[in-house]
Protein backbone atom coordinates (compact mmCIF):
# COMPACT_ATOMS: atom_id res chain seq x y z
CA UNK A 1 0.00 0.00 0.00
CA UNK A 2 1.60 3.49 -1.30
CA UNK A 3 1.42 6.32 0.96
CA UNK A 4 3.24 9.10 -0.34
CA UNK A 5 6.20 10.72 -2.09
CA UNK A 6 7.94 13.48 -0.42
CA UNK A 7 11.26 15.14 -2.73
CA UNK A 8 14.35 16.95 -1.25
CA UNK A 9 16.99 19.01 -2.47
CA UNK A 10 20.32 16.89 -4.34
CA UNK A 11 18.06 14.46 -6.12
CA UNK A 12 16.93 12.70 -2.61
CA UNK A 13 13.11 11.70 -2.01
CA UNK A 14 11.55 9.70 0.54
CA UNK A 15 8.41 7.54 -0.04
CA UNK A 16 5.99 5.85 2.83
CA UNK A 17 5.00 2.34 1.88
CA UNK A 18 3.51 -0.31 4.40
CA UNK A 19 4.68 -2.79 2.72
CA UNK A 20 8.73 -4.25 3.29
CA UNK A 21 11.11 -1.82 1.56
CA UNK A 22 13.17 -4.63 0.39
CA UNK A 23 10.69 -5.91 -2.05
CA UNK A 24 9.76 -2.54 -3.56
CA UNK A 25 13.51 -1.50 -4.81
CA UNK A 26 13.02 -3.03 -8.12
CA UNK A 27 9.56 -1.78 -8.31
CA UNK A 28 10.72 1.95 -7.66
CA UNK A 29 13.76 2.12 -9.78
CA UNK A 30 11.77 1.04 -12.85
CA UNK A 31 9.35 3.80 -11.70
CA UNK A 32 12.41 6.78 -11.35
CA UNK A 33 13.43 5.71 -14.76
CA UNK A 34 9.87 6.00 -15.99
CA UNK A 35 9.70 9.62 -14.85
CA UNK A 36 13.47 10.61 -16.17
CA UNK A 37 16.22 8.53 -18.02
CA UNK A 38 18.91 10.28 -16.74
CA UNK A 39 18.50 9.60 -13.45
CA UNK A 40 19.47 6.34 -11.48
CA UNK A 41 18.41 5.36 -8.40
CA UNK A 42 22.02 4.56 -6.86
CA UNK A 43 21.28 3.62 -3.02
CA UNK A 44 17.72 3.08 -1.58
CA UNK A 45 17.71 2.37 2.26
CA UNK A 46 15.25 2.82 5.12
CA UNK A 47 14.73 6.03 7.10
CA UNK A 48 15.77 3.80 10.53
CA UNK A 49 19.28 3.50 8.48
CA UNK A 50 19.48 7.07 7.32
CA UNK A 51 18.79 8.05 11.09
CA UNK A 52 21.31 5.88 12.48
CA UNK A 53 23.89 7.39 9.54
CA UNK A 54 23.28 10.79 10.88
CA UNK A 55 23.25 10.28 14.53
CA UNK A 56 26.60 7.80 14.67
CA UNK A 57 28.87 10.60 15.30
CA UNK A 58 26.89 11.85 18.40
CA UNK A 59 26.55 8.43 19.55
CA UNK A 60 30.32 8.17 19.23
CA UNK A 61 30.49 10.84 21.29
CA UNK A 62 27.45 10.58 23.84
CA UNK A 63 29.53 6.40 24.78
CA UNK A 64 32.95 8.12 25.31
CA UNK A 65 31.80 10.50 27.36
CA UNK A 66 30.21 7.98 29.36
CA UNK A 67 32.93 5.93 29.60
CA UNK A 68 35.40 9.07 30.60
CA UNK A 69 32.61 9.84 33.15
CA UNK A 70 31.96 6.29 34.69
CA UNK A 71 36.46 6.34 34.57
CA UNK A 72 36.25 9.39 36.33
CA UNK A 73 33.74 8.27 39.09
CA UNK A 74 35.95 5.05 39.82
CA UNK A 75 38.75 7.38 40.63
CA UNK A 76 37.10 9.90 42.67
CA UNK A 77 35.66 6.56 44.61
CA UNK A 78 39.31 5.06 44.86
CA UNK A 79 40.73 8.56 46.20
CA UNK A 80 38.10 8.77 48.50
CA UNK A 81 38.48 5.50 49.79
CA UNK A 82 42.72 6.11 49.97
CA UNK A 83 41.87 9.47 52.26
CA UNK A 84 39.51 7.78 54.34
CA UNK A 85 41.57 5.16 55.00
CA UNK A 86 44.84 7.52 55.78
CA UNK A 87 42.24 9.38 57.84
CA UNK A 88 41.72 6.33 60.02
CA UNK A 89 44.79 5.12 60.65
CA UNK A 90 46.59 8.38 61.91
CA UNK A 91 43.64 8.54 64.83
CA UNK A 92 43.93 6.66 67.58
CA UNK A 93 41.35 6.18 69.90
CA UNK A 94 41.76 4.97 73.67
CA UNK A 95 40.25 1.94 73.01
CA UNK A 96 42.88 1.16 70.31
CA UNK A 97 45.21 2.14 72.71
CA UNK A 98 44.17 -0.57 75.44
CA UNK A 99 43.55 -3.64 72.70
CA UNK A 100 47.44 -2.63 71.71
CA UNK A 101 48.42 -2.39 75.29
CA UNK A 102 47.24 -5.99 75.62
CA UNK A 103 49.01 -7.42 72.95
CA UNK A 104 47.43 -6.36 69.35
CA UNK A 105 49.06 -5.29 66.46
CA UNK A 106 48.68 -2.28 64.29
CA UNK A 107 48.03 -4.26 61.34
CA UNK A 108 44.39 -5.20 62.82
CA UNK A 109 43.28 -1.42 62.24
CA UNK A 110 45.35 -0.06 59.20
CA UNK A 111 46.97 -3.01 57.19
CA UNK A 112 50.16 -2.81 58.12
Amino acid sequence: MFLGVRIFRRGRFVYSDATDPGNDAAALAREVRALDANLAPYEMITLQEQVDRSTSPQQVAVTLVGILGALALLLAVIGLYGVMSYAVCRRVPASWGLRMGAGAGASIYCGW
